[in-house]
């Protein structure tokens, strides 16, 4: 059944939603383009559609369902637009580039970088510094530095993170294996 909202609680719900999948829609965009502008203009269009059919939809579901489909697809015009484009403009010896695979994976994986970066920004600040520090490459002896603590510090909060996390992302293990090989 549709709910019929009035045009305040839609710009509310539509707020929510752009606040709460934004982040995995770059993400998903951005892996399969690698362009930060493309990615963030895709899903600035997509939203205005989503905006113009927004009483449309009957759940978060096909809302989300929604978005990831028209951002897809965009990418996918996009890609082709601009093969077509350097056809134009280049040798036809010249060998266009082919847009990556499309499978869900990507969504699920977005959705799962999106919830650990989420589960991470809950943890006390000084646990979540150890635990952005150390997915960023930095070693516990640099993180200590960083921080300017032990590295004795640095392992047990690391160790409290990874047990908090485990915990707030087992609904993940078996959509995540990397999220496995990480934190359990």
């Amino acid at each position: 059944m549709k709910q019929h909202r009035t045009p305040r609680q839609n710009n509310e719900y539509f707020r929510h939603l752009h606040e709460t999948t934004y982040d995995s829609l770059f993400y998903y965009l951005y892996m399969k383009s690698g362009d930060r502008q493309l990615s963030e203009d895709i899903i600035q269009e997509s939203f205005i559609l989503l905006w113009e059919r927004i009483d449309g939809f009957d759940s978060l579901a096909g809302v989300k369902s929604f978005l990831y489909q028209t951002v897809r697809n965009k990418l996918m015009n996009r890609l082709r637009d601009e093969r077509i484009r350097r056809r134009i403009l280049e040798s036809r010896a010249a060998e266009p580039p082919t847009p990556p695979p499309n499978d869900d994976s990507d969504v699920i994986e977005a959705e799962v970088v999106s919830q650990l970066y989420a589960a991470i920004s809950g943890l006390p600040t000084q646990t979540e510094r150890v635990v952005s520090l150390t997915l960023s490459g930095m070693t516990v002896e640099q993180v200590a530095d960083e921080l300017g603590v032990s590295v004795n510090t640095v392992k047990t909060l690391k160790k409290a993170a990874y047990r908090a996390l485990r915990t707030k992302l087992s609904h993940l293990k078996s959509a995540a294996p990397l999220l496995y090989l990480l934190f359990w």
